[in-house]
């Protein structure tokens, strides 16, 4: 007899109608149906360590003629495809918080919050802005925008020329008096994020400015968080807030925000002091396209998967994290970009940049744990049970190294995953010992008086090639 092991992050705020956690590990349904079981939990890509630039954070990345171009700490750092990295110059804010980095063909501008600066031919320098405040920029048509903190103005820079911001180029955001939080690009579109609605604007060609909005399209879900907003394929993501509340997450069909966030994780962002610190990018390997969004304030990462929900037609989510000191933090990464044919983060605690590696075990050689919770039958049970030996199905004796022996650890709790009992130690076969078979025995009966709602879990933070199946009851045993 099957038990229900696959599936997303799902924690709700009652344990007991819902407790599926899934740290560290993201699901991958089989295309095909020749398949051993619909689908595998693999875990998520380790960091290996690329280059360290200055004391950090990293704060922002951008690939750019050729090379990768971070802001870490106060410095600017150019990074060739070796990653040989070189100073170039300083931005003048505090040494944390993300920056925005937007390019041409021949121009680099960073905008930090309280000023511009700009790398071209060689030669690194700050802009001189008619207004105070840079803090979301993009670029389109040759032009490039950044919003005026804390009002609805937005500024236009001179066409192909990112130096260059006339004082009278600018315009208003004004069809509700809320200011601007974020600027972005989608579909040769500028998209406006105010904090309660988005406004939409297009080339007109005008003289002047050149932009203009489109009438009768403003989508009624702004943004709380600034950083929060990526492009996810074809389509830009980001964390909501409107005139009725905060705290979802939308992606855009068109001019329709549609709503990707679950009550799972809409809970747990509404548990969360601050939310409007939170850092958004995106990234896709192996097939799959990734919304990663991260809030520092409230130690905590969460990501979307784009590609598996399309597949099973329903919202699936994971949550990725370090491992320190015995309990679960944020992930490592605070920026993100893909450059030299990688996809590599920024750190939001040193000048350390790191590939997403899927054959990594570890983050920059520090310890990983993956953990994932569920019930052990899909319909509850009124009943007493015994249970028999529980067989996890996993890939065994892979990517282990030579003299170690990893383990999996399984708990559970009979009180609907509010508490959980002692851990059993099971080992997952030693280099080469592909046939492993990691069966739990004695693990108990639920007691009528003492609950009757069994949640397992199962994680390791031992190095092998995590693939894990799914789990079954040997009643036969």
């Amino acid at each position: 007899m099957e038990t229900p092991f696959l599936g997303g992050f799902g924690v709700e705020r009652s344990k007991n109608a819902e407790d599926n956690q899934l740290i560290n590990l993201y699901p991958r349904f089989i295309e095909g149906k020749d398949g051993k079981e619909v689908g595998v939990l693999y875990i998520t890509p380790g960091l290996v360590s690329v280059a360290n630039v200055d004391t950090g954070p990293v704060r922002g990345m951008i690939s750019f003629q050729g090379y990768l171009y971070v802001v870490s700490g106060t410095g600017v750092y150019q990074i060739d495809d070796n990653f040989n990295n070189k100073k170039i110059g300083t931005v003048t804010t505090v040494s944390s918080g993300p920056v925005s980095m937007i390019r041409n063909e021949r121009q680099l501008a960073i905008f930090d919050g309280i000023n511009g600066y700009l790398y071209s031919a060689g030669t690194y320098s700050q802009i001189s802005l008619p207004f105070s405040g840079p803090v979301s920029a993009t670029y389109l048509d040759e032009f490039g925008f950044c919003n005026v903190n804390g009002t609805n103005q937005f500024f236009q820079s001179n066409v192909g020329d990112l130096s260059t911001w006339q004082a009278l180029n600018y315009s208003s955001a004004d069809t509700r008096p809320t200011p601007i939080i974020a600027l972005n690009t989608i579909n040769d579109e500028l998209w406006i994020f105010k904090s309660d609605c988005i406004e939409v604007w297009v080339d007109e060609g005008l003289n002047g400015f050149a932009f203009a909005r489109i009438p009768q399209v403003q989508p009624q879900q702004g943004t709380v968080a600034p950083f929060s907003v990526a492009r996810a394929g074809g389509n830009l993501i980001w964390l909501s807030q409107n005139t009725e509340g905060y705290g979802q997450i939308f992606l855009n069909k068109g001019y329709i925000p549609e709503r990707v966030s679950t009550h799972a994780v809409e809970y747990a962002i509404n548990q969360l002091e601050t939310i409007s610190d939170a850092i958004g990018y995106s990234y896709q390997q192996e097939g799959h396209l990734f919304y990663v969004i991260t809030f520092p304030s409230g130690d905590l990462t969460f990501v979307f998967d784009l590609t598996t929900s399309m597949f099973v037609g329903q919202l699936v989510w994971h949550q990725r994290a370090s491992w320190l000191n015995g309990q679960f933090h944020r992930h490592w990464g605070n920026c993100q970009a893909f450059f030299n044919n990688e996809t590599l983060i920024g750190d939001f605690q040193s000048g350390n940049i790191f590939r997403m590696d899927m054959n990594a075990p570890l983050d920059n050689g520090q310890q990983r744990r993956w953990l994932r919770t569920w019930r052990a039958f899909k319909k509850p049970v009124m009943k007493p049970v015994k249970f028999p030996p529980l067989q996890i199905d996993m890939q065994s004796g892979i990517k282990v190294p030579d003299g170690s022996d990893p383990l999996v650890c399984l708990r559970w709790s009979d009180d609907g995953g509010n508490s959980f009992g002692p851990e059993l130690k099971q080992m997952a076969g030693p280099p080469g010992a592909t046939a492993t078979r990691v069966l739990f025995r004695r693990i108990g009966s639920t007691r009528r008086g003492g609950g009757l709602d069994r949640i397992f879990e199962l994680s390791s933070a031992d190095v092998f090639g995590v693939g894990l199946l799914g789990g079954q009851f040997l009643d036969d045993f």
